[in-house]
């Protein structure tokens, strides 16, 4: 593992190879299906340091190539930890490194209301639990 001085002063722990390899599969799928980055809406199941750690540097790759500070980006990618979707009405019970991602939206407890909800074109799962995915799924995009 890595250690990282996140944005806050507070160290996390991820793999950094992990979020490159993500970041170039989503960019040869972009290839694939056309479009950029910033087209898409991304949905994490996983809020550790793992998660956050690809989706900062998916916001960090959008906002190189929309020339946008990442606080615009921020808000096209979602995640979900244990106690469901990180917004900003649980922001003062969030570990520093999630805070980046509480965006404004009522509480949402399942993937499946999320999915439902956000209608995500992105999923990326960082739990460690195993397939979550249904068929269900599918029919939301």
């Amino acid at each position: 593992m890595k250690l990282i001085q996140s944005h806050d002063g507070e160290s996390q722990l991820f793999k950094p190879g992990t979020a490159s390899v993500v970041l170039a599969g989503l960019l040869v799928a972009l290839k694939v299906v056309g479009g950029t980055l910033a087209d898409h809406t991304y949905l994490f199941l996983g809020a550790g340091e793992a998660g956050t750690g690809i989706a900062e540097l998916i916001a960090l790759e959008m906002s190189k190539e929309t020339g946008s500070p990442i606080e615009v980006c921020r808000p096209k990618i979602w995640l979900m930890d244990s106690k469901g979707l990180i917004v900003a009405s649980r922001i003062d019970s969030l570990q520093a490194f999630k805070k980046p991602w509480a965006h404004e939206h009522e509480p949402v407890a399942t993937l499946l209301e999320a999915v439902q909800s956000l209608k995500p074109t992105v999923l990326i799962d960082t739990s460690g639990k195993g397939c979550m995915y249904t068929p269900t799924y599918r029919s939301y995009r």
